[in-house]
């Protein structure tokens, strides 16, 4: 018997799509499927402007004293929410604060300044000729990941509807267009910033011949310093960015001079109903990617199924383009790279057949298994060639982990977004940091990020606490052993 909290997710992800031809780059996509936000999500306004004054803020959790973290609250200019956290090669914190915009706080400063719309943060694309899409905007900052020292990848959500918006009877601009994901570099007191126009353009799919716009809200972004690829988890699927692409608003989608390559996804067949009489198209909600610096793979782990993206293995570092395509049909045309981590009760499961995953995190360990996290049934540890090797959801401080990061001494962190509080294991066993260490306030808050050992700062690690009902994020920092 599920869960009502499983129930609920999955009623969520099963949605009535057409199914899809699995081909590169000449598919036609159509179908979609949507991870569920936390709780809070569902009473959160959204703003469409940076300009619009947010709500009275939260107070701030009690932040407690403890031998090898720090922890930064509101008081230190920290938006209410906190949906990632990040830290780039400088040692500079960038912080992803939702509606409030893009918070960073600079290497040797004490608070965060916050950046929107007015500051050149751009949550939209553009139109063929190069002009901006038109408004109203929705500013949204959901994923930030650091990279080069003052360079940060942000990623938005799209406005409501906007995966379906283009294919739909009057395809609205100020929708489809919202969204994707922007390349920052800090300059002075400023950000230059770069877009990414996450689409395909008139042309590039042989059988959407008008354009592909599908991909809108990017949930996470992954880093590959030695190839310079930024890489794409949103819904329905994943994209490649060019981190040397200079803008090209008028590149109308081009491979050529668009910067970014998309789509792909390790879609199944379903049924969408009991009595099997029509197929619907599994995907959606890619919010795990963990590349490996190795080989220059990918792991993305969504609401349905996971992939090894073999992009490197394909030559991606000699021929990005040609490797890219190489690698949509490892992932798309073959069962052994569809890989179902919870498996459902059948190949081609019927709605009450379906166990979906929901992942919202992955992280490569250093002999290049892989760990992912989903707050439906707990961690799953996978071997390199995508074998499961085991599952942990009893003894964690919450059976609801969203967050995963595997630490240089090779134990897991998992943190908990419902329920709150983090597990460590290692050795064998597994230890709690909960109210015990973090005071019943913080240990209430959602954990909706971890980060370990990625930047010049070495081993510290970087924990996003998310704003409760009733007191807002909280940011830690751990140096300890």
């Amino acid at each position: 018997m599920r869960s009502a909290f499983v129930l609920a997710c999955c009623a969520a992800v099963a949605t009535g799509c057409t199914p899809a031809a699995s081909s590169p780059p000449t598919s036609t996509d159509d179908g979609a499927a949507q991870l569920p936000a936390p709780p809070l999500d569902a009473d959160t306004p959204v703003f469409p402007d940076a300009g619009v004054p947010a709500p009275p803020r939260l107070p701030g959790a009690s932040l407690p004293s403890v031998p090898g973290w720090t922890f930064l609250g509101p008081d230190a200019g920290l938006p209410e929410r906190v949906l990632g956290v990040s830290e780039d090669e400088g040692g500079n914190l960038w912080v992803a604060g939702g509606t409030e915009g893009l918070f960073v706080r600079r290497a040797g400063e004490a608070r965060f300044r916050r950046f929107g719309l007015g500051d050149g943060l751009h949550p939209y694309g553009y139109l063929p000729s190069g002009a901006d899409a038109p408004g109203p905007y929705h500013l949204e900052v959901i994923a930030v990941t650091g990279a080069g020292p003052g360079i940060a990848f942000v990623g938005y959500a799209g406005k409501p509807g906007c995966e379906d918006d283009w294919d739909g009877p009057a395809p609205d601009a100020s929708v489809y267009k919202s969204g994707d994901a922007d390349r920052v570099t800090l300059s002075g007191d400023g950000l230059e910033v770069v877009h990414y126009d996450i689409f395909s353009g008139p042309g590039v799919v042989a059988a959407e011949t008008r354009g592909r716009e599908k991909l809108c809200s990017v949930f996470r972004i992954g880093w590959d310093k030695a190839a310079r690829r930024a890489w794409f988890g949103a819904n329905h699927g994943f994209a490649m960015g060019d981190a040397a692409f200079a803008g090209a608003p008028a590149c109308n989608g081009q491979p050529a001079c668009a910067g970014v390559l998309e789509h792909v996804h390790p879609a199944v067949n379903a049924w969408g109903d009991e009595a099997r009489t029509a197929y619907i198209l599994l995907t959606g909600d890619y919010r795990g990617v963990a590349v490996n610096p190795r080989t220059h793979d990918i792991w993305f782990a969504g609401a349905t199924r996971t992939t090894r993206f073999t992009w490197g293995t394909r030559g991606g570092m000699t021929r990005p383009e040609g490797a890219y395509w190489d690698a949509q049909l490892d992932s798309e045309a073959t069962d052994w790279n569809r890989l179902d981590i919870w498996p459902d009760a059948s190949r081609e499961p019927t709605p009450s057949e379906r166990k979906d995953d929901l992942a919202f995190d992955a992280s490569l360990a250093a002999d290049e298994s892989l760990w992912i996290s989903s707050p439906a049934w707990g961690l799953a540890h996978l071997s390199p060639e995508g074998k499961v090797l085991g599952t942990v959801q009893s003894g964690l401080v919450s059976p609801h982990p969203s967050s995963v990061a595997v630490d240089t001494d090779g134990s897991v962190w998992a943190g908990a977004r419902w329920g709150g509080g983090l597990s460590r294991l290692a050795g064998g066993g597994i230890t709690h940091v909960d109210a015990a260490t973090l005071g019943p306030e913080l240990a209430s808050l959602p954990v909706s990020t971890l980060q370990v050992g990625r930047t010049g700062s070495g081993r510290r690690r970087v924990v996003g606490f998310d704003a409760s009902a009733t007191h807002a994020g909280a940011v830690g920092l751990y140096e300890g052993r």
